[in-house]
């Protein structure tokens, strides 16, 4: 199902990330791979936006941070950062995160509306959250992340 967007009150699996101590959901059919970011040879430097392109199998990829979508911040990337190759309708772009945990399995009962909006940070990239082992994770909508890798 290439580019249709995921509804978080469908069962699914969710790899488990971390951006500056909040737990976010990437739907994990979606994940082409993951990479740690000194392997990746880069982008080890800083980006302006959180926007750049990385070097992916022998072709430049789009990549974007999702601390910098959230935060607005400066981004220098660490060698403990990972970036995720993530598929979006036929394309690939890189998504950095700080860390990957796990891969949750979820259930309708374990989902809510809720779009982040108490937090500090922009919740337009979210299509609700995920209430499971005393975590709150917000779902990601890869679909408007994919629309920020085309604007930039």
């Amino acid at each position: 199902m290439k580019g249709e967007n995921m509804n978080p009150g469908n069962k699914g699996q969710y790899l488990c990330a971390r951006i500056k101590g909040f737990w976010m959901g990437i739907e994990v059919s979606r994940v082409a791979e993951i990479i740690s970011s000194d392997i990746a040879g880069g982008p080890a430097n800083e980006l302006h936006g959180g926007n750049g392109t990385f070097a992916y199998r022998g072709n430049n990829i789009p990549i974007i941070s999702l601390t910098g979508i959230l935060f607005d911040d400066y981004i220098h990337y660490e060698q403990s950062n990972r970036i995720l190759v993530i598929e979006w309708d036929g394309n690939l772009f890189g998504l950095t995160v700080d860390s990957v945990d796990e891969i949750l399995r979820i259930t309708d009962e374990n989902v809510i509306a809720d779009q982040g909006s108490e937090s500090d940070f922009k919740a337009d990239i979210f299509e609700g959250a995920i209430i499971q082992q005393n975590k709150k994770i917000f779902v990601v909508s890869l679909e408007r992340v994919f629309d920020l890798v085309k604007q930039s």
